[in-house]
């Protein structure tokens, strides 16, 4: 299993560090939290978690959260949304994950309070930005994201031709 987190630009590195080092038994030296370029000069240990930020500049989403099998070993095999989850709510803030369909644009918002839900990514940004261009279903935290109904075409972007549905972990 792999985690790949996209926090808001305004989470800083350190501070993704600082919740995963409070809600997981790890050294800190297994979590490397920076820029992309101090990344390009780390020569430190072998890393378990890497939270880099600059690797989309000009994008909502710039602060990216990057694991592996070993951390999915030590977390007793959580979901990426579960663990995402958990930050956001820790951090105060949003993240963009992976979503499971077959399109670059379509990803998972998770919000401050935990609500989770697919959101569409502008199809114009440059670099990979992140921007979302509007959500699947209303987000309760959010008003100003604007909602669309998907399209039936979009049933198509899922292996088993449902967009899955949106709402709330039970994870407290």
């Amino acid at each position: 299993m792999d985690y790949l987190i996209n926090f808001a630009s305004s989470a800083s590195p350190a501070r993704v560090k600082e919740a995963v080092l409070a809600q997981w038994p790890l050294t800190p030296a297994a979590v490397f939290a920076g820029t992309i370029s101090e990344f390009d000069e780390y020569e430190g240990p072998k890393l378990i978690v890497l939270i880099q930020s600059g690797l989309r500049p000009g994008s909502d989403f710039d602060t990216e959260l990057d694991a592996g099998q070993v951390l999915a070993d030590l977390l007793g095999g959580l979901s990426e949304l579960h663990v995402t989850t958990l930050l956001c709510k820790a951090i105060g803030t949003r993240a963009l994950i992976p979503d499971g369909g077959r399109s670059y644009l379509t990803w998972m918002l998770v919000t401050e309070d935990g609500w989770h839900g697919r959101v569409i990514l502008r199809d114009d940004m440059e670099d990979d930005e992140m921007i979302i261009d509007y959500a699947l279903q209303p987000v309760p935290c959010a008003p100003e994201i604007p909602v669309q109904a998907p399209a039936p075409w979009q049933r198509g972007w899922y292996d088993d031709g449902v967009i899955p549905t949106a709402g709330y972990l039970d994870i407290d």
